[in-house]
């Protein structure tokens, strides 16, 4: 896999998780459903959730 795929693929995944964020209501929730670990403000704090 190159490395364009790779940067698409994890954008998509911070996509994915900011959305059922939204859904729910609770976006360290939605990372911990989504295993997105101890660094969840960097993926889904981000976007002030």
């Amino acid at each position: 896999m190159n490395q364009e795929a790779r940067e698409h693929l994890a954008a998509h995944r911070k996509w994915v998780i900011l959305e059922y964020a939204k859904a729910i209501g609770n976006n360290l929730e939605a990372c911990r459903e989504f295993e997105s670990g101890r660094n969840w403000r960097s993926s889904c704090g981000a976007a002030g959730l």
